[in-house]
């Protein structure tokens, strides 16, 4: 199992017009998987997780 750690990113309006401030999270991924076909023959993949 293999724990990748991946960096949070928080971005805040800077707009003077609002009473409030705007703050927002988010994660920069994207989902890849690639196997050349002859290592995935015979295998099967059951269960895939993203846990935030």
């Amino acid at each position: 199992r293999n724990l990748v750690f991946i960096p949070q990113i928080t971005l805040t309006s800077t707009t003077k017009e609002l009473s409030f401030i705007l703050k927002k999270k988010q994660f920069s991924i994207r989902l890849v998987f690639v196997i050349t076909i002859n290592k995935f023959q015979g295998q099967l993949i059951k269960h895939v997780g993203l846990d935030l």
